[in-house]
């Protein structure tokens, strides 16, 4: 299973990309009043990442589970909080901004500030469970000399698992955003939102189903996808194999490391 969602996660979010250009391709873009377009339409592209992350917290959170809330009435308040936000960013959209050269782009710069944020989220709701899931087995064990079938996560643990991706984002992160963001495809913000929006959708949707995926090789799917949008030359498939060789590379060369490690402290313990 654990090897399928090496593919299927960057696929899925490549196809989620790649129809949600296409869509703001066909609807906007290509129109002559970009920027007027791009206005009207925000209800929906900012209403549908609200949809999702609203959903996601009915069904997933504890929050959920606390208010008993089936699945036809999630989907009925999800939507209704979504066409607030929906029509509450467009009112704010028409206020503050005004008519560019830039046109349907300097709508969607200030709408993917907002779908960065859902990355974040969905970063936070997978990767960080990620690293946090066998701090908290091994945690609990250590507390209690036993291991249950549920074990539950502190919220420092969490925090510190927070804190974690946030150093290491700021230590290292700008060369992986160098190269997803620049060296695959070109990107500006209609192709950022709709590779911003592909990539927590997958995520999150993994997060609901319990299932560890990575954020960044979700984020590469969807830059893929974009890319693939504007044709087979716009893309740097030179990248891309490197990158996927290196993702191969990544699982063997963890166990190895976490082979030696152990045996080290199985020999001085």
């Amino acid at each position: 299973m654990q090897r399928e969602l090496l593919v299927i996660s960057p696929v899925f979010s490549l196809i989620i990309a790649y129809l949600m250009f296409k869509l703001i391709v066909k609807t906007i873009l290509s129109k002559v009043d970009s920027f007027a377009l791009a206005l009207k339409l925000s209800p929906f592209f900012i209403g549908i990442t609200f949809f999702i992350v609203v959903l996601s917290f009915l069904c997933k959170t504890p929050l959920g589970k606390n208010l008993a809330i089936g699945t036809p009435a999630a989907l009925v308040i999800a939507f209704i909080i979504a066409f607030f936000f929906g029509i509450a960013g467009r009112m704010l959209l028409s206020r503050f901004i005004k008519k560019s050269e830039n046109g349907a782009e300097e709508i969607f710069k200030r709408i993917q500030i907002g779908t960065s944020c859902y990355v974040a989220l969905a970063q936070g709701a997978n990767d960080v469970a990620n690293a946090i899931g066998p701090l908290a087995l091994i945690y609990f064990l250590v507390k209690t000399g036993s291991v249950g079938d549920k074990v539950p996560v502190p919220v420092f643990l969490l925090l510190f698992g927070g804190i974690g991706i946030a150093c290491g984002i700021g230590m290292a992160g700008h060369r992986v955003m160098d190269t997803v963001g620049k060296k695959i495809t070109t990107l500006n913000n209609t192709r950022g939102f709709s590779v911003d929006f592909a990539a927590a959708t997958t995520v999150l949707i993994a997060s609901k189903m319990g299932l560890p995926v990575s954020t960044t090789h979700a984020a590469v799917g969807g830059v893929l996808g974009v890319g693939l949008a504007r044709g087979l030359e716009a893309v740097n498939f030179r990248i891309i194999i490197k990158i996927m060789i290196y993702w191969i590379l990544t699982v063997p060369a963890a166990a190895i490391t976490s082979i030696i490690i152990f045996k080290i402290l199985q020999f001085i313990l």
